[in-house]
Order: C-alpha cells, then structure tokens, then sequence
C-alpha cells in the first residue's frame, strides 16, 4: 500500500491524489479489510442487501 500512495504523491505521475483523496481510499479499505464497510452501506442504505445474504436467505426458506 505504501508503494501505491508514495507513486500517487510523485511530482512527475499524470495523476496525482490529493492527502484527503488518499485518506479517504484508506479509511474505504481498511474498513474493507476488517468487514465494516459492508455494516456502513447497509446503515446509510437500510434496504441494501448483499447477493450472498439474498442466497441465504432463499436456501434457509
């Protein structure tokens, strides 16, 4: 990941994030990676359901 941020932030790369661009895509993954993303979505969005829940739902009826 640090690879990623420190090639963004070049001088000489077409295009470049801003610190608030690359402190939001951080917040977006970590929350990716520790499953609270999906908890966010669905508080934001309360009809929101993933496929796999719709599944599992059809199968346990």
């Amino acid at each position: 990941m640090n690879a990623v941020i420190s090639k963004r932030f070049a001088k000489k790369q077409q295009m470049q994030w801003s610190r608030r661009g690359a402190h939001l895509l951080l917040q977006t993954r970590t929350r990716t990676l520790d499953g609270s993303l999906q908890a966010t979505f669905e508080h934001w969005y309360p009809g929101m359901m993933n496929d796999n829940d719709r599944d599992q739902s059809r199968a346990a009826a």
